[in-house]
């Protein structure tokens, strides 16, 4: 009796260490898009059209999509103004997602080959704040951005580097890039990544800490190899909900890591340039808090443990 009275407290012990240290395995899905179809879903997404540049590119229309696949293109002829910018994508999702206890987002993109230099792909969460005093506008914002300069001209030859940041009530007052209140970022080598290949890219966002992460695995689901931790920061956490987007743009000389002198908007289209930037899904998921599910589970655990040494 005394070995059996044992069994349930340690069975608990178990399974709340368990919950704890793998609570990502009881995330529940709250938003996914795999492109089926032949456009972009007009439920889910909404697409820049402005005559005004992120970097050197203007955003019009929504990218194509055909094959599961949706794909972002970069011109760098620009029939709305031809010789001053270049012309490529941008879209979001109308539904903005709350970090709550931790949020996760999950995307399978390449950068296809051939690809020109100084190019932006990314994928990132993001918002516009309501401003107490100060200007511009104050922004929250997490993100993945893949640079094509470091696709071409890999500083490593063993794999490709990746730019990811975090951004908290940007804007603000005193607010500078690399502060580590309003902005952080990082470019860490990822070995053996290969950009012109899928790959999959994980964001996980909690309270005290954002998380990127690159899953070797090739194909949705599997499990052959463990995520692989590429950055993380505890100093600068957004905490408004944001919208998902994806873009495709020319840098300018202003972010030099990003820019290339070739990258140019032409005013011939004979001479234009496109690039392709491949989005296979994407999606997000909420994930509990680890303490919850441990409280749930003893309370259950333990009522029918009770319930058996009673009877």
């Amino acid at each position: 009796m005394k070995y059996f009275k044992l069994f349930p407290t340690l069975l608990i012990l178990i399974l709340a260490f368990f919950l704890i240290s793998d609570s990502y395995l009881f995330a529940a899905e709250t938003f996914w898009d795999d492109f089926d179809g032949n456009s972009l879903d007009p439920a889910k997404w909404g697409y820049q059209d402005r005559n005004w540049p992120i970097g050197q590119t203007w955003f019009r229309e929504a990218p194509t999509v055909s094959g599961g696949i949706a794909t972002f293109e970069h011109h760098t002829y620009n029939p709305y103004d031809p010789g001053n910018s270049c012309l490529g994508h941008e879209i979001y999702t109308y539904t903005s997602f709350s970090r709550g206890p931790g949020f996760g987002i999950e995307v399978r993109v390449r950068l296809r080959s051939p690809i020109s230099s100084g190019l932006v792909s990314s994928v990132f969460g993001y918002t516009d704040k309501a401003m107490p005093y100060g200007s511009p506008v104050w922004s929250d914002e997490v993100d993945f951005e893949f640079l094509s300069n470091q696709v071409n001209n890999p500083p490593e030859s063993i794999g490709h580097r990746v730019f990811v940041a975090s951004w908290n009530d940007f804007g603000a007052p005193g607010s500078g890039y690399y502060d580590s209140v309003h902005h952080w970022g990082e470019n860490p080598l990822v070995p053996t990544l290969d950009l012109t290949e899928f790959n999959t890219f994980k964001i996980l966002w909690s309270a005290d800490s954002v998380q990127w992460y690159w899953d070797p695995d090739q194909i949705r689901g599997q499990n052959l190899f463990p995520d692989i931790l590429i950055s993380e920061t505890s100093s600068v956490i957004p905490d408004e909900p944001l919208t998902l987007r994806m873009n495709f743009w020319a840098s300018t000389s202003d972010w030099p890591l990003a820019w290339d002198i070739g990258m140019q908007p032409t005013s011939n289209p004979a001479d234009d340039i496109v690039c392709y930037y491949d989005v296979d899904y994407i999606g997000t998921m909420q994930i509990p808090a680890p303490a919850s599910l441990v409280l749930v589970a003893i309370g259950l655990l333990s009522l029918r443990c009770i319930r058996r040494l009673r009877y």
